[in-house]
């Protein structure tokens, strides 16, 4: 039989008081299978203000369509459908995803290098959560071409907008570099990285090391802005 919500978590607490009053006077209850009342999230929440534009509801959508919850079957093509209107509407997670599927070829869709970077850059705009991901694929080369000057400025925008482990990130590329190990003492210490910082320290020569510290305390300074 079909039950509405409150119809069906009426029967559900009548049951669960059934089964107490049968185990404190030692008798059991009969078994009662109730099938639970139809989700129906998708169609009375989200497509309602997905088709009012609304790109969280867009991405609920598509999430929906992909692993066939909110009542909606599986469909990787309405899946797709919906991410696309809510990137296009601006959704920093939406068009993370969408990128991501682009440069690696998912959901159906031709690899397209060009596109995927610029949707994480649209995102970056929004979450330094992309700004990092962009730097990490530039720095790595595995799906972008390695650009490690680009990965540096991606890390250090995701650091300079709180996200610290971009700040680590970046500080090990500078420490890469002869010319940068001033620039490397700093963001480890903007990155609560101790051991880094102290072994950068001890390998600076010691008239460059007031100069680290000094330089450590003006970027703290400029992050806390």
């Amino acid at each position: 039989m079909s039950l509405t919500q409150p119809q069906f978590n009426t029967l559900s607490r009548a049951a669960s008081l059934c089964v107490l009053a049968g185990a404190i006077i030692g008798i059991g209850c009969a078994t009662i299978n109730v099938d639970p009342p139809p989700d129906n999230t998708a169609a009375t929440v989200w497509r309602p203000a997905a088709n009012k534009g609304d790109a969280v509801a867009q991405l609920q959508m598509a999430l929906g369509y992909q692993s066939g919850v909110g009542g909606l079957p599986q469909d990787s093509k309405q899946a797709l459908h919906y991410l696309e209107l809510s990137a296009s509407n601006g959704n920093a997670a939406a068009q993370m995803m969408l990128a991501d599927a682009l440069l690696k070829g998912q959901w159906g869709l031709q690899p397209d290098q060009t596109r995927g970077r610029a949707l994480l850059e649209q995102a970056a705009a929004q979450t330094p959560v992309a700004a990092y991901r962009l730097g990490d694929l530039l720095s790595s080369g595995a799906v972008l071409p390695q650009d490690l000057p680009a990965a540096m400025r991606w890390y250090e925008h995701a650091a300079r907008s709180g996200y610290r482990f971009a700040a680590w990130r970046l500080a090990q590329l500078k420490e890469a570099s002869p010319d940068s190990q001033v620039e490397a003492y700093a963001w480890y210490i903007a990155s609560d990285s101790s051991e880094d910082a102290a072994r950068v320290l001890a390998r600076l020569p010691a008239a460059n090391q007031p100069q680290a510290r000094l330089r450590a305390a003006q970027l703290l300074r400029e992050l806390k802005r």
